[in-house]
């Protein structure tokens, strides 16, 4: 396959694109407040606590990434038509392989020995330098495992952490399967030549699609958490190593890959380029908000010890999944009614989103950190000047240093 045949003219969609800005902007907004959240461990430790900031986090959780993997296989048959398999494959490495290398070695290490200073009882460990640090950072990849993956222990201990970056290598993976899959089939020649029919009724597919969507991930997602103890449902679920340089969360995995196989099917279809204002926003927001209230009075319940092992499983599985699948509906349906623009300012920070998503981690840990030590003990404040400091931050530097195409080709 030397040349890519053209693509069939979609439409511009700049609501999905504004859609994954969006998308960003919550999870460096999430990471920012998960050092107010009352017992979880964090890399930076702010005395100054509010269950709100629990609440609206676990909320955020269950539909933030499964959005982006969704938007990422929107557009991966788009990107493998136009570059065809070989420059796919290299595009991609480009995208993901080479900042993950490079953000793991100069940021990953940074934020590690911000949570030893915070955690570790280690005199040792305590008394070395960053270089001294960065020394005995680097050299315990060598000595991780594969196997339950126990984060905590890697802060105490000073081991090396990807941190955020899972995101990537996991998107580098899939999309590497996706290309090999591509090549053997041959889609490039069953997607060229599919018809699209005019009067389809494109409203319905949708619906359908949500629904084969909701029921697929319900079904894997609980097959999964059966698995899994309890007390790993909420929060922050179990986390394995596949190889040092590589983790990943079992139950949320597999409701990423049917988001992710959704967007591919929503592509190959047509769904989001036609007949979309005749989506009714109100049923999504009920919809929207039922689940919620049904996921938190699951969670609610748990922690009073209401709710039994395989009970609670299947119907946390419920709600997660009505709660992910609902808010995607909800996102798109708004942002292609009151979104689908693109000013110079959203062309901008759509191109510079994938660089703040690298970028501003290492910001927000020391940012956290900075307010743990000088803050006026108001952890909204706190979380306030936290957050602008790091979009801010985030956006300035991929826009004037990194470049927003710095990685792509």
């Amino acid at each position: 396959m030397n040349k890519a045949p053209a693509l069939p003219k979609t439409g511009q969609l700049h609501f999905f694109n504004n859609l994954r800005t969006f998308i960003i902007i919550l999870v460096i907004t999430f990471h920012a407040a998960l050092s107010f959240v009352p017992g979880y461990t964090w890399w930076a430790n702010d005395t100054s606590k509010n269950e709100i900031f629990g609440v609206v986090i676990s909320l955020m959780d269950v539909f933030m990434m499964p959005i982006l993997f969704f938007l990422s296989g929107y557009f991966v048959i788009q990107s493998y038509i136009h570059k065809g398999f070989g420059g796919f494959v290299k595009s991609k490495f480009k995208l993901l392989a080479v900042p993950y290398v490079i953000f793991a070695l100069i940021s990953c290490p940074i934020v590690s020995y911000i949570g030893l200073k915070n955690f570790s009882s280690n005199a040792d460990l305590l008394s070395k330098s960053f270089f001294s640090f960065y020394i005995h950072y680097m050299a315990s990849i060598f000595s991780l495992r594969s196997g339950a993956a126990d984060l905590g222990l890697t802060a105490v201990e000073g081991l090396f952490n990807i941190n955020h970056l899972w995101f990537i290598l996991m998107l580098l993976v899939i999309f590497i399967v996706t290309a090999l899959i591509f090549y053997i089939i041959k889609f490039v020649e069953k997607y060229q030549n599919k018809q699209y029919i005019k009067t389809e009724n494109y409203l319905s597919k949708r619906h359908r699609m949500y629904g084969l969507l909701l029921i697929s991930s319900i079904a894997v997602f609980y097959l999964v958490n059966i698995l899994l103890p309890e007390n790993s449902l909420f929060g922050d679920a179990p986390w394995y190593n596949v190889t040092p340089l590589f983790f990943f969360q079992p139950s949320r995995l597999v409701l990423y890959i049917t988001f992710y196989l959704a967007g591919i099917y929503s592509f190959y279809n047509g769904l989001f380029t036609n007949d979309l204002k005749s989506e009714k926003i109100s049923y999504w927001i009920i919809l929207t908000f039922v689940s919620f209230m049904f996921l938190i009075k699951i969670m609610s319940d748990y922690y009073v010890g209401k709710v039994p092992g395989n009970e609670l499983k299947i119907m946390y599985s419920i709600g997660h999944v009505l709660s992910a699948v609902s808010v995607t509906g909800l996102l798109i349906t708004l942002f292609f009614r009151y979104w689908d623009s693109s000013s110079p300012l959203e062309k901008s920070f759509s191109e510079n989103s994938y660089n703040m998503y690298l970028i501003h981690f290492p910001l927000v840990i020391i940012m956290q950190q900075i307010m743990a030590e000088y803050s006026m003990n108001n952890c909204f404040f706190d979380f306030t000047v936290i957050l602008i400091i790091s979009l801010t931050g985030s956006y300035l530097i991929s826009n004037y240093i990194l470049k927003p195409d710095r990685f792509k080709s």
